[in-house]
């Protein structure tokens, strides 16, 4: 999916948001330094990266994103959320699989 991203050098927050969906935020799911916030249909629609020079590895300054997506896909009962970073100097590639039963978010 096609995003949109922001580095917060002050806060260490990089934050990603899907340019196809448009809702409001409803409500965050915290999942250790990540942030999902959720629209009121229950669609991930933006993720924020908490203490993100930690979660990358390196410091502020090279923190300089070329792209970054952010999707999700059900498989049967399980949800998948998925998010690619580009920084330039290495691709982050992470992924995240919950039961569906035990969370209630839609792809």
């Amino acid at each position: 999916m096609a995003c949109n991203f922001k580095y917060y050098s002050e806060e260490d927050i990089f934050y990603i948001s899907r340019e196809d969906i448009f809702g409001e935020i409803f409500s965050s799911l915290p999942v250790g330094n990540f942030v999902f916030d959720v629209d009121d249909s229950g669609k991930i629609v933006s993720l924020g990266i908490d203490n993100a020079s930690e979660v990358f590895g390196v410091s502020s300054d090279k923190i300089k994103a070329k792209s970054a997506n952010l999707g999700t896909t059900i498989q049967g009962n399980m949800l998948l959320i998925h998010f690619v970073i580009d920084l330039g100097i290495k691709i982050y590639n992470f992924s995240y699989v919950f039961p569906r039963n035990k969370i209630s978010l839609i792809a």
